[in-house]
């Protein structure tokens, strides 16, 4: 994801913060035929490993998972976003935008069959 120096966020407790508040994720793994993304809600364990651990369940019939233990996964969490219009600004020649916030986490999927 391309982040501007000035909208990168470093504070571990507001990225966790955010992932408990917006905890419906977009789950991305690879297989033989390209990227593979379900969406699913992810609840974080904050003190579980260095970073925290995220823990959801996926469907037995959602193909995903059979391919994806042990991959490096990624899982985009998505929170506000809105149209900025250029008539925003005071300045001119200026273009509109898209203002959002997500957090991208990154970890490896390991399996829990019980």
């Amino acid at each position: 994801m391309y982040t501007p120096t000035s909208f990168v966020e470093t504070d571990r407790a507001k990225l966790h913060d955010f992932i408990q508040q917006h905890s419906f994720a977009t789950l991305v793994s690879q297989d033989d035929s390209g990227p593979v993304a379900s969406h699913l809600p992810l609840l974080l364990s904050r003190d579980a490993g260095p970073h925290g651990t995220l823990i959801g369940h996926m469907a037995r019939a959602n193909s995903q998972w059979r391919k994806a233990e042990g991959q490096n996964v990624l899982a985009i969490f998505h929170g506000p976003h809105a149209y900025i219009s250029p008539t925003w600004y005071a300045a001119i020649n200026v273009v509109p935008t898209w203002n959002y916030v997500a957090v991208h986490a990154y970890g490896e999927l390991r399996l829990e069959t019980d």
